[in-house]
């Protein structure tokens, strides 16, 4: 489960709160893909401090071929974590994919949207 909301012209927020199916993907690909094709390219905030993981492999599977369509429409991905190896992943995951990707802890939310922004 998640909650997603527009919260600029060109930028998204995604909050995960517990986990993430399958379907997940195309309810944020239904929000974020007319922005992509109003701007070009889309901002993403996303809030990872209460996710869950998946429900399974098929969602952890959609999770990647979403990242791979859609990693070169993002300007820039900001990510909220309190865990460690996930800004260690998204450190490394900035080297592979297309969009200028940091990681921020939950105390520093209003840094990451103004990043972002």
């Amino acid at each position: 489960m998640f909650k997603i909301e527009q919260i600029a012209k060109d930028a998204i927020k995604i909050t995960a709160t517990q986990r993430l199916s399958a379907e997940s993907f195309s309810e944020i690909a239904a929000l974020a893909d007319p922005i992509i094709g109003e701007n070009g390219q889309i901002r993403v905030l996303i809030d990872v401090t209460a996710l869950q993981g998946w429900e399974n492999f098929a969602a952890f599977k959609r999770h990647l071929g979403f990242v791979a369509s859609h990693q070169g429409f993002v300007l820039r991905l900001a990510i909220i974590t309190s865990r460690a190896w996930q800004r260690a992943l998204a450190k490394m995951a900035g080297l592979f994919l297309h969009p200028d990707i940091r990681a921020f802890s939950p105390r520093d939310a209003g840094a990451a949207c103004r990043w972002l922004l």
